[in-house]
């Protein structure tokens, strides 16, 4: 493309009949010419397909299933992330040394003990059990 570009300057340069300023300007146009009807004809197309594919119900549900299959699969997997934080926070309640009798320790203790209900009140509705 370059040596095409730089033989037709030359040409143009050396005498092609026409000025390079008419080459230019018919260049410019040409250029304009295309890119509107390029983005317009995009255009055109792409909105009423749009609309087409919004009325469709069986496009919509086919991109509902395309998009909950990994939407479903995170939810499972946090789920199961849950239930094992409960369950090794229950394990650490559980071996909790009952030689410290802080207060604060103990309140925190409290705090974490509702928490935990919660969590698992929690994960019993999203399990649906």
């Amino acid at each position: 493309y370059l040596a095409f570009g730089l033989l037709s300057l030359i040409w143009l340069l050396v005498g092609g009949g026409i000025g390079l300023r008419a080459w230019c300007i018919a260049a410019s146009n040409l250029w304009g010419l295309l890119l509107s009807t390029v983005l317009m004809g995009y255009g055109l197309v792409a909105l009423p397909l749009h609309f087409w594919c919004l009325a469709s119900p069986r496009e919509q549900l086919a991109k509902l299933y395309y998009h909950a299959v990994p939407m479903d699969e995170a939810r499972v997997t946090t789920q199961f992330e849950l239930q094992d934080v409960i369950g090794e926070a229950r394990m650490e309640m559980v071996s909790r040394n009952v030689q410290i009798w802080d207060s604060t320790i103990e309140h925190a203790f409290a705090v974490l003990q509702q928490t935990l209900e919660d969590c698992e009140l929690l994960h019993s509705e999203l399990t649906n059990g």
